[in-house]
């Protein structure tokens, strides 16, 4: 389960620094080269051993658990995971990152029931025979404050083949129940995923977070290392087992790079393309972010289309500048806007040279710009993907029956829109936004096409009468997990797009529509959605620059 808000002032983690300042560094006597290099050489030597799971019933063929995740480190298919995701003696299916499916059996269980599953250790073993991808132990013992990290795992929200990389460093070695601290943002999901080093070796393995985003709880792997004969068996054990196994040390531990705390970051060079935009939208008063592009020979803002209304304004450099709507792309979530007379002589604009596409290695370091000075740094976690329409959906807060060949109301949420439109039980829905409800899958497909903040039309019967009802969506209520009460949280529209990207910039919902770039200042998207604790969509600039040549005329 998993939570790293950098702040403007006070960076702990800085990769476009690690990257770029600490490339003559001295990191271990065996490696040579800057930091990136030994960062992308770790991801090629992990990434193929970091595995996605969940139960699997064998003889329906169907799964039926929810995923998590683990890592492969011997050649015959030992997979280590934490207790809470495993029940010895059943089965399993393990998914590669390559697209191989394998099953496997678990083994060892070492996690008290009556202590929350601490100290969370598990383990599965392939069944069928083979030689598989692995990853190489370390030695949790000789880690150290600051030293960088990397996860790679498969958050469930997500919900995708890949596994998506986040980096940190190791915040705390030793806690209570012998956990470690990192601040490789978790999620649900990620549950039994490795820790590596920066050299890609296992550290530990993904166990449990807390509300704030740096607060991510680690089970060392010199505890699978101390109990490994015990976790080869198949047993849920009650107490810790006698059984132990040489830990071992680490040749490499009086050599390996930490890095001090880090101060604020120099102002970027594209600080002043970034404004802020002010308008109603869902009925309130919202402020977003935008950036400043040049393209056709004037100037544009390009922001998140959903979060800004019609009639509003532009803050930049302190003044206030209206705007008109030039164009909205639904499917992107993009706007552009058109400047009511001229911006500030300190406001810059990307150059349309911008809008060539980079493309990038998962793991190369990113930086998000979102407002004034402040930078925001981080890793791109994937490569292009869909994403589609799910966490998005409307809220509407009433469910449904079919009787006597009608969608019939049959019971309402307190405080949903359903209950404030004034709907009631029994209505007898007939259409919704002009479709037809004759069949029990029309109600829940037509309602799902909504997403918060769009007005659905209601056609009912009630007690003989039609009526018409006006009822506005709402976002779906986040629930109680701590992994949905990270800083703002997700945005309202936060899926439902195609060719997109995320990173693991802690960007606020109310931050997006700020520019992404490279470490070397290149263009490469627009923060379009907070998606979850661990993820943040991007845009790509191929997109955006098919959008503007459709929207802007000559």
């Amino acid at each position: 389960m998993i939570i790293l808000m950098l702040a403007a002032k006070k960076l702990l983690f800085s990769l476009v620094f690690v990257f770029l300042q600490l490339g003559n560094a001295e990191f271990v006597k065996a490696q040579t080269g800057d930091i990136q290099s030994v960062i992308y050489k770790a991801i090629e030597k992990a990434r193929p051993a970091s595995v996605r799971i969940w139960g699997f019933d064998t003889v329906s063929k169907q799964q039926n658990s929810a995923q998590f995740s683990g890592v492969v480190v011997s050649p015959e298919g030992h997979v280590l995971t934490v207790a809470h995701t495993v029940k010895p003696g059943n089965t399993y299916k393990i998914l590669f990152p390559d697209g191989l499916e394998v099953l496997g059996v678990a083994h060892g269980r070492i996690g008290m029931t009556n202590d929350a599953n601490r100290p969370d250790m598990g383990m599965i073993k392939i069944q069928q025979k083979g030689t598989y991808p692995f990853a190489e132990m370390a030695w949790s013992g000789s880690l150290k404050p600051d030293e960088p990290c990397l996860s790679i795992a498969y958050p469930e929200k997500l919900n995708q083949l890949f596994p998506t990389i986040r980096f940190g460093v190791i915040a705390d070695t030793q806690l209570h129940y012998g956990f470690l601290r990192s601040t490789c943002k978790m999620e649900p999901g990620d549950s039994g995923g490795p820790l590596f080093d920066y050299l890609g070796r296992v550290i530990a393995l993904h166990s449990r977070i807390d509300t704030l985003e740096k607060d991510n709880y680690e089970v060392p792997v010199d505890l699978y290392r101390k109990y490994w004969t015990a976790l080869n068996e198949i047993k849920d054990y009650e107490t810790l087992p006698s059984t132990l196994d040489s830990i071992g040390t680490d040749s490499l531990k009086d050599e390996i790079l930490t890095m001090a705390e880090l101060g604020p970051l120099p102002a970027f060079k594209h600080s002043a393309s970034v404004v802020s935009i002010r308008t109603v939208a869902h009925g309130k008063e919202t402020a977003i972010l935008g950036t400043v592009i040049q393209f056709k020979g004037s100037l544009y803002v390009l922001s998140k289309s959903s979060e800004v209304g019609d009639k509003g304004y532009i803050l930049a450099a302190g003044r206030k500048n209206n705007f008109s709507i030039v164009a909205r792309d639904k499917d992107k979530d993009l706007v552009l806007l058109k400047v009511k007379g001229s911006l500030h002589r300190s406001i810059s604009a990307l150059l349309p040279g911008a809008l060539r596409q980079v493309e990038l290695k998962s793991g190369a370091p990113l930086s998000a710009q979102v407002g004034g000075h402040k930078v925001m740094t981080g890793a791109l976690s994937s490569g292009a993907f869909d994403l589609p329409l799910m966490f998005s959906r409307g809220f509407f807060g009433a469910n449904a029956v079919f009787r006597n060949s009608k969608v019939e109301l049959s019971s309402i949420y307190p405080g949903s829109p359903a209950e404030t439109g004034g709907l009631q039980l029994g209505d007898k829905i007939l259409e919704i936004g002009g479709v037809p409800m004759t069949a029990p899958i029309d109600y829940g497909r037509t309602l799902g096409g909504y997403i918060p903040g769009e007005d659905v039309k209601i056609n009912l019967e009630r007690n003989g009468a039609n009526l018409v009802k006006v009822i506005t969506m709402k976002k779906v209520p986040e629930t109680s997990h701590p992994a949905g009460k990270f800083a703002g949280g997700s945005s309202t529209r936060c899926d439902g797009f195609k060719n997109v990207f995320v990173h693991d910039i802690a960007v606020r919902a109310d931050e997006c529509g700020s520019p992404v770039f490279t470490s070397e200042g290149k263009f490469m998207g627009i923060n379009i959605a907070r998606f979850s604790r661990t993820a943040t969509v991007v845009i790509k600039t191929s997109d955006i620059q098919s959008f503007l040549e459709t929207s802007v005329k000559e």
